[in-house]
């Protein structure tokens, strides 16, 4: 239920960078969960772990806003799926997916040294 995961992400609020990207990969498999779609829920546990590590491996650079913009983020998704229609929400989970890219993408560079 949504009512599930606005508890959720309000009691993931203000979790250190390591718990933030455990409850990261909990909100998400939870959305996933709510879809009913057995096959799309036992892909997104095989991949879960690969994201959680992709996370993880930059988690240091993320800079100190990384867990408010987490709750930022998961809390509008859940707000878009309690107001908006199918497409808008789509909207939101896509611009939500290049956020979350470019937080890796950073972290990366930073990495590497560009």
């Amino acid at each position: 239920m949504l009512s599930d995961l606005i508890l959720f992400v309000e009691g993931n609020k203000n979790k250190s960078v390591e718990e933030t990207l455990i409850s990261d990969i909990d909100f998400h498999r939870m959305i996933v969960r709510q879809s009913g779609n057995k096959f799309l829920s036992r892909g997104y546990d095989a991949i879960a772990p690969i994201l959680y590590t992709l996370f993880r491996i930059g988690s240091e650079y993320y800079g100190e806003d990384f867990t408010s913009d987490f709750y930022t983020e998961h809390i509008t998704l859940v707000q878009n799926l309690l107001v908006y229609d199918h497409n808008e929400c789509l909207k939101e989970f896509g611009e939500h997916n290049r956020w979350a890219e470019n937080k890796v993408k950073e972290a990366y560079y930073s990495i590497v040294g560009l």
